[in-house]
């Protein structure tokens, strides 16, 4: 997994666990392999709306059927922990100026930096959203300000049906979804969502306890994950448009937060979501981490200051054995650099670095390429640094371990057990130890308690950790079945995991 901290910042990362509340999983609600949903949100006519079921992955293995709820227990025996996910480096850079919020974004302030994108949908998968949105942060002694381009083929198409309401399901709207951890513990935040219509809604979302995976059915809670909707901020955004996209202009008072003041140097946790119902088909979820409220240890560290060093566009995740490239782009936001020295380090059963020079672009974005090898071992690695010429110091550092040893390994995020008559919901993570990612895919099964292979689908473009929730079909009779998951290299396989269902008879 890779990690890409600033010397000056020290990011703690939780193991992510349990299964989500009331709005998680909030991926792109998908019944096709085209992403695309038959679900319609309910429109503020006639009573309550119920929110769709979104799901992070559609494995061909889902449907919206109502079977089973999510109750409790993981593979059986001692669990390997679950490794920290990579955490984002964000930076707000300091205002200078005065901006007036009306969502136009062209103040002096927001056309300097690099834009932050790559948002990512809800799938797990690391796939791009075909709309896509970018970001960037500013922050003064009161407030931290984003500033949001969202691109929309279908600018007729937004829905605005609750218009500007105030703690209404304004989530049923094309809107953007912004989370704010001011104590940066990975644990609790505060979610706030700005609707294109004008609609705001806010409140806080915390974890308490841990779910105890060996505790028997109906034993404890059923969920560590809790949700205050009575709180509300004095939060603010405006949104402006345009022919292909629309910009969003949005201020968070540190007062909100607890805050007297912001002061240079402080980290936050932050996550930003966008609900896209103008896509074609139906919603097209994406955030900046692939995910939603959780788990909350992926939220990006969007550091108040300016670092020595932005690094964009990192594709160090890709690195697989063979021949391999590291891109990114990089930046100097302090002036203060001509050239960076680069160190490339690949560690397979040897050590091999390369190190040179890279001249900087006055206040632009440089592109930086390089080729690299790794070489079939049961463990690799690479690192990539950054360091300033004179001294040698570090200025930036980035590392990716890949465990080559065992080409899949699953660990279930919540129990597996399920009563047979109420929906439920599968929440587990793999970590994929192919030696090619592009060039491996993934074979996921449900087995019956029989050994029967009763559902059936391939994924493309593995990532060295992969997030699944779904809900597969409606599966009978109880028993003891099975998810499978197998690497494959064409027609060879390289290894494969399971994980227990247990579907239990409903109480008469």
């Amino acid at each position: 997994m890779s990690s890409a901290t600033p010397l000056r910042r020290v990011v703690r990362n939780a193991s992510p666990s349990g299964t989500p509340g009331r709005r998680a999983p909030r991926p792109s609600a998908m019944t096709g392999e085209d992403g695309s949903s038959g679900e319609e949100p309910q429109t503020p006519v006639g009573g309550p709306v119920v929110r769709p079921v979104a799901l992070v992955l559609t494995l061909g293995l889902l449907s919206v059927s109502s079977w089973a709820g999510l109750v409790a227990s993981v593979e059986p025996g001692p669990a390997e922990p679950t490794p920290p996910s990579p955490v984002r480096e964000i930076t707000a850079l300091r205002l200078d100026e005065l901006i007036l919020l009306d969502g136009a974004l062209d103040e002096a302030c927001w056309q300097s930096g690099l834009w932050l994108d790559d948002w990512l949908l809800l799938d797990g998968a690391g796939r791009k959203p075909s709309a896509q949105t970018r970001f960037k942060a500013r922050f003064d002694a009161e407030a931290v300000y984003l500033g949001v381009i969202a691109e929309e083929p279908n600018m007729v198409g937004l829905r605005e049906a609750w218009g500007p309401a105030r703690d209404e399901p304004v989530y049923n709207d094309d809107c953007l979804e912004v989370w704010v951890d001011p104590a940066n513990r990975r644990r609790e935040a505060y979610h706030l969502i700005f609707s294109v219509a004008g609609g705001v809604w806010d409140g806080r979302q915390w974890e308490t306890q841990a779910l105890d995976p060996r505790a028997p059915l109906g034993a404890g809670p059923r969920s560590t994950r809790h949700e205050d909707k009575a709180w509300n901020g004095h939060a603010q955004a405006a949104f402006a448009r345009e022919a292909d996209r629309w910009t969003c202009e949005v201020r968070l008072p540190a007062a909100d937060f607890g805050l007297s003041h912001l002061v240079e140097g402080s980290v936050w946790g932050l996550n930003l979501g966008r609900e896209r119902w103008a896509a074609p088909g139906g919603a097209e979820n994406s955030s900046l981490t692939g995910a939603f409220a959780w788990p909350m240890t992926a939220f990006a560290a969007l550091g108040l200051g300016l670092p020595p060093v932005e690094v964009a566009s990192l594709n160090l995740d890709s690195a697989g054995v063979g021949e391999n490239e590291v891109r990114f782009d990089c930046r100097a936001p302090r002036r203060d650099l001509a050239a960076l020295d680069v160190r490339l380090t690949a560690r397979d059963s040897e050590e091999r670095t390369v190190r040179f020079a890279v001249p900087l672009e006055a206040d632009q974005p440089t592109p930086v390429s390089r080729a690299y090898h790794l070489a079939a071992a049961p463990q690799a690695a690479v690192t990539l640094e950054l360091l300033r010429p004179e001294s040698g110091d570090v200025l930036y550092r980035a590392d990716i371990a890949r465990d080559l040893s065992q080409p899949v390994r699953a660990y279930p995020q919540a129990n597996t057990a399920f009563l047979g008559a109420d929906p439920w919901t599968v929440d587990l993570e793999l970590r994929i130890g192919a030696t090619s990612l592009t060039r491996s895919r993934l074979r996921v099964e449900v087995l019956s308690p029989t050994g029967r292979v009763r559902q059936r689908r391939h994924l493309q473009d593995l990532r060295p950790v992969m997030r699944l929730n779904f809900r597969p079909r409606a599966i009978a009779p109880p028993g003891d079945w099975k998810l499978r998951f197998t690497v494959l290299d064409g027609k060879q396989e390289l290894g494969r995991a399971e994980v227990p269902l247990r579907l239990l008879r409903p109480p008469v």
